[in-house]
């Protein structure tokens, strides 16, 4: 069975190597980081991500995003993609829209 991974932990482990910005309250841009690359992988707009991350308890993600996020981390790592090079095709996106 797959393990769940919650839109935090995905940021946690995922901010830091892309942005370079570790977790922690009081951060500065680590928030908007993370609603920025959970607004990329999943879809949903920086408001619905934003209420996964300011009220976990209250305003979960759709039961099916935890395995969906489990299994984007394990795909980035299997193919070991590097901070630069995550970041240089997140930008590439972004010149797309």
């Amino acid at each position: 069975m797959l393990e769940e991974l919650s839109p935090e932990e995905f940021c946690a482990y995922w901010v830091p190597k892309i942005y370079g910005i570790e977790p922690g309250k009081g951060k500065k841009g680590y928030r908007k980081a993370c609603l920025e690359l959970l607004n990329y992988v999943t879809g949903y707009s920086k408001a619905t991500c934003s209420n996964w991350i300011d009220y976990p308890d209250e305003r979960k993600p759709p039961r099916i995003l935890y395995r969906y996020l489990r299994l984007v981390h394990l795909e980035w790592l299997r193919e070991e993609i590097s901070p630069n090079t995550l970041k240089n095709f997140l930008d590439s996106l972004d010149k797309l829209n």
